[in-house]
């Protein structure tokens, strides 16, 4: 009571009663102003990251809820009836930027990697060739920040920075499309963006570890573990136990006509095999196998 007293700049025998009137005054004048503005938009390529985040808390913690979090938050900003991207949720700042696509596509390649749902996949395809029909600058070879060809002078993000880089999160994507696909035109384009950051690379490695990690896949041996039948989400929980840098790790517990899992699938058992390049070791129903198999190859 003395301390309020005091803020105030009142005099000595001011009863409660006086400074309570007195704040009650001050209270309903405080509420004739005007209120500062807050800011209050959902950016698109911020909660794309917060839904590859989730992915990653299920693979570490295997608990579903983290899951379920992604999956939520991945439709609001994607449906089937695809509706277009936008940066953000306020209509004068509609437009949306290369980040928002390869953050999204990213998202969906993560949900599709942990929850073996061809949707996700499905969704992961149709992003990246929508931003490659309006960011892609094919006298650079890598894609434009902004999908407004008229500008004088064009931003091309390729460095990573406090969010990674959307062109390099872009070449990643199309890698793994590749990969998962079994396309030849994604796996050549990642290649061809990375060679465009090379010299960079050598004189900055720090602001291009987004580069630095696609170029592992080139370097060092890439593998394709690919877990088809009845148990394949259990047997796959357990290979995400396993640091695999180099591994792209999928899985379906039914009969699929996606290129990894054609004649793969047995109702009755559920086997591992380690590929690379299409060509894959002799199946095993045993994880600690397929990491022997793994760990072989490294070794080499």
């Amino acid at each position: 009571f003395e301390d309020q007293k005091y803020v105030m700049g009142l005099k000595e025998g001011v009863s409660h009663g006086q400074l309570e009137k007195q704040i009650n005054k001050l209270a309903q004048q405080r509420k004739l102003r005007i209120k500062p503005k807050t800011d209050t938009k959902v950016i698109t390529s911020w909660n794309a990251l917060l839904i590859s985040a989730y992915t990653e808390a299920f693979k570490a913690f295997k608990q579903q809820h983290y899951l379920d979090q992604a999956k939520n938050l991945f439709e609001v900003f994607v449906h089937e009836q695809a509706k277009p991207i936008s940066h953000t949720n306020d209509e004068m700042q509609g437009q949306a930027y290369l980040e928002d696509y390869a953050y999204l596509n990213r998202a969906a390649l993560d949900l599709y990697l942990v929850s073996a749902e061809p949707y996700y996949l499905k969704q992961a395809a149709r992003l990246f060739k929508q931003a490659l029909a309006v960011y892609f600058d094919a006298s650079t070879g890598v894609f434009r920040y902004g999908g407004d060809e008229s500008l004088i002078a064009q931003i091309y993000k390729l460095d990573d920075d406090v969010m990674p880089s959307p062109n390099l999160i872009m070449a990643v994507n199309s890698y793994e499309l590749g990969k998962l696909l079994e396309d030849t035109s994604f796996l050549g384009l990642a290649e061809g963006m990375l060679q465009r950051v090379k010299d960079k690379i050598s004189t900055n490695a720090s602001n291009y570890t987004t580069a630095l990690s696609l170029e592992l896949k080139y370097l060092y041996p890439y593998y394709e573990v690919v877990v088809s039948g009845k148990d394949a989400a259990l047997k796959t929980q357990e290979l995400w136990n396993t640091y695999l840098p180099n591994a792209l790790v999928v899985y379906a517990d039914r009969d699929l006509e996606l290129p990894l899992f054609k004649n793969r699938f047995e109702s009755q058992e559920t086997y591992i095999y380690v590929c690379q390049e299409t060509f894959c070791k002799l199946p095993t129903t045993s994880v600690n196998e397929a990491l022997e198999q793994l760990e072989a190859a490294y070794s080499k």
